[in-house]
């Protein structure tokens, strides 16, 4: 706890992904507090070891039936999978030829009204996260822009896509498959832009969550899967890693006191100089940008990502225009 206010704390928590995924991570965070009238179950118990995270804890084998798969769509799920391990097509490296992280790091972020943001999805027939994702672009379009630079490669962004069935809800470990989205950077058009990052993201979430992944991730020992992750966050093979994580819909309360934010914030992977986290809390929609500090212009980036929003928002029309993005940002240095 650090304490920054009279009456005010903060808590920080940090979860292992070796242990934990995000959607398990925010399952966690929200029984730990007290949400009056949700109808949580209780902790698991500490001796029930079948229930707690393991870290050689392995994704169930799917029980669908391989046979009615087809050759076709097998061949574009092992694809997916094996193409941005080789790095193809290269992706481009934000303001290569520096070492990345060398002065520390920098936290800051954007928050919107998360109904504007579903209002502006529904209105321009996409998902929230494509809105998310249109937005980041347009920010990065800009970035490129204001400092004169162009993509030395495709500007692609690693996301993670969560592969938990309904009846894994409670189940902890790790139930994400990273798949690769290219970001349409060069493209003017807003409307475009997002209707591009929609279809692609669509074909990333129907391979990650295809029958035979599951078989084909359990054929494959652990160190192949651990080559596979550091491989994709590498920056020549991802240009930046986005997560997004849905947070506790309701105002949470720890140790008597309500919960006023709760701002995810990702690590920056060797090389990298840009990772974003997105989550909602309560209603609003927070999304953190973890920068080196030798980047130019980072401190901009929220403000570059709402203004891309906005613009968004503009095209979906009234609907989505009842509310206006409000902009945070804060320092830290780890």
């Amino acid at each position: 706890m650090v304490g920054y206010a009279p009456q005010r704390f903060a808590l920080a928590i940090r979860f292992d992904h070796l242990l934990i995924d995000g959607v398990g991570g925010i399952q966690l965070l929200s029984r730990l507090a007290s949400i009056p009238g949700t109808g949580l179950a209780p902790a698991v118990p500490v001796g029930d070891r079948d229930r707690l995270p393991s870290r050689t804890a392995r994704m169930p084998k799917c029980p669908a039936r391989i046979s009615r798969l087809t050759i076709l769509t097998s061949a574009r799920t092992v694809r997916a999978l094996v193409a941005p391990l080789l790095g193809v097509p290269r992706a481009s490296v934000l303001t290569p030829g520096t070492r990345a992280g060398a002065d520390g790091m920098r936290y800051v972020w954007a928050q919107a009204d998360y109904r504007r943001l579903v209002s502006c999805a529904h209105a321009l027939g996409a998902q929230p996260n494509d809105v998310i994702l249109a937005a980041l672009t347009g920010a990065l379009r800009d970035w490129y822009a204001g400092y004169g630079l162009r993509p030395d490669g495709q500007v692609t962004a690693l996301v993670p896509i969560s592969i938990r069935r309904t009846n894994e809800r409670d189940t902890h470990g790790n139930r994400i498959v990273s798949s690769r989205i290219g970001l349409p950077i060069d493209e003017p058009d807003v409307r475009v832009r997002l209707n591009e990052i929609a279809q692609r993201s669509r074909t990333a979430k129907r391979l990650a969550t295809h029958a035979l992944l599951p078989s084909l991730l359990q054929l494959l020992p652990d160190p192949i899967l651990s080559w596979g992750l550091q491989r994709n966050l590498r920056p020549n093979v991802n240009t930046l890693l986005v997560t997004t994580v849905a947070g506790p819909p309701v105002p949470l309360c720890v140790l008597g006191r309500s919960v006023q934010q709760i701002l995810p914030i990702v690590f920056l992977p060797a090389g990298h100089r840009v990772a974003v986290a997105i989550s909602r809390y309560a209603g609003t929609s927070y999304v953190c940008f973890t920068v080196d500090r030798t980047l130019k212009g980072a401190d901009s980036l929220p403000e570059m990502w709402s203004a891309a929003f906005d613009e968004l928002c503009a095209l979906a029309g009234p609907a989505a225009a009842e509310s206006e993005t409000t902009v945070s940002a804060a320092g830290a240095r780890d």
